[in-house]
């Protein structure tokens, strides 16, 4: 094979050497070749990079699109997060999904347990710092209060100053019981965490909690800066159980007490007169029964007037 080709390599050189002009046309044939070739080469490298090109643009275009769909449902769930915070799951979910009917959502929740609560010595700390270290420090303090509403599945309402108010049983799944249940150990966690931020800042803030089970209606009412709220007899007396309450209890209805009279332990009050219902004997929440021995005695009636909230 190789001397094939060395022979014919030979004989072409031989040609080129013998026939007149040949080496000119053989140079000439060449030049034109490399032209060509050149050519070629050029418009092979102008679609390799046009290609190159377009690859890093498709490149470049898959990755702005996925990080903006990226951001986008990130975006998507801070504003989720940001609505769960202001609205209960059910409320929020229906808006979400543009379920609303004209004008108003609302509903009946038939087991609600519904709390009050205040700092009742508040006022008279705000006379005696600046109002803007009262605010961080009360700011500080309905945080930790918040904290405990996911911790015993309890849904803010709303808080107003040194006022606090909260429920559960709203969604419905939640049975009397658990309802009660749950606000109870919230209640007493709320007063065990004012005990230690006391400790913990040298404070002698004192919380009056008021709570009562029943139905209620809960919803959204308005088009423009809505709310979620709460309505009903059994609010207004939860209220009542607040504004009639001594500092540093928990005071409940016997409605309540019924309920978890089983579960915790309870110290009779007596009859306490609340506005829009005349005399109503109260408890106080004192405890589980496990961790708590039953008290003994009880305060006497005191005929007090509950405050509008």
């Amino acid at each position: 094979m190789n001397g094939i080709a060395l022979a014919i390599c030979l004989g072409f050189v031989v040609i080129l050497s013998v026939v007149p002009g040949a080496w000119e046309i053989f140079q000439q044939s060449v030049q034109q070749t490399s032209s060509i070739m050149v050519c070629v080469v050029i418009l092979v490298s102008i679609q390799n990079y046009r290609s190159e090109y377009r690859s890093r643009s498709l490149y470049l275009l898959r990755k702005h699109v996925v990080s903006n769909i990226i951001k986008v449902d990130r975006l998507q769930e801070e504003t989720e997060q940001l609505l769960l915070n202001i609205l209960p799951v059910h409320v929020a979910k229906q808006l979400k999904g543009g379920i609303r009917p004209e004008g108003t959502m609302a509903k009946k929740v038939p087991n609600s347990t519904i709390l009050f609560a205040s700092i009742s010595n508040f006022s008279e700390f705000l006379n005696t710092v600046e109002y803007e270290e009262a605010m961080w420090i009360l700011n500080d303090i309905i945080c930790l209060f918040d904290e405990l509403c996911d911790k015993y599945s309890v849904e803010k309402i709303k808080s107003n100053g040194p006022y606090y108010m909260a429920a559960t049983g709203l969604e419905a799944q939640d049975s009397p019981l658990t309802a009660a249940s749950n606000m109870a150990r919230f209640a007493l966690a709320m007063m065990g965490t004012l005990d230690r931020y006391n400790a913990e800042h040298k404070m002698n803030f004192q919380l009056k909690v008021g709570i009562n089970s029943g139905s209620c209606v809960s919803g959204v009412i308005g088009k423009k800066k809505f709310s979620f709220d709460i309505w009903g007899d059994s609010v207004n007396v939860a209220s009542r159980m607040e504004s009639t309450n001594l500092p540093g209890r928990i005071q409940v209805t016997r409605d309540t007490n019924l309920l978890l009279k089983d579960k915790f332990n309870f110290q009779l009050r007596g009859f306490v007169v609340v506005k829009g219902k005349g005399e109503m004997q109260t408890y106080f929440l004192e405890g589980k029964l496990q961790s708590l021995p039953p008290s003994q005695g009880s305060f006497p009636s005191i005929p007090l007037q509950g405050g509008d909230k």
